[in-house]
């Protein structure tokens, strides 16, 4: 499913690789069926590719808020080579 979304072969090991694989295939193809544009699932996918890293995640598992909060402190902070600019200021969402 995800060649479908992806077509640079170094994307597409990226992906097949990271953890989840079928858990974000599948929230991926949800989101096309929904009608998001082709575009905005790519975006997509890179994004849950960086959260699978950021917290560590393995498979499946709970997560606490303080978790998440964590992972966003880091991602607000993240100055490496798979960094996503957002065109807001991440002071709004702290």
């Amino acid at each position: 499913m995800i060649e479908g979304i992806l077509e640079e072969p170094l994307a597409l090991t990226r992906h097949r690789m990271a953890p989840l694989l079928g858990e974000r295939e599948e929230f991926l193809s949800l989101l096309l069926r929904q009608g998001t544009s082709h575009h905005r699932v790519r975006s997509v996918a890179a994004y849950l590719i960086h959260i699978v890293r950021l917290m560590e995640l393995t498979s499946l598992r709970s997560v606490e808020l303080e978790e998440i909060k964590k992972a966003g402190e880091c991602w607000a902070n993240y100055r490496g080579p798979h960094l996503f600019r957002c065109s807001y200021s991440c002071e709004l969402y702290r």
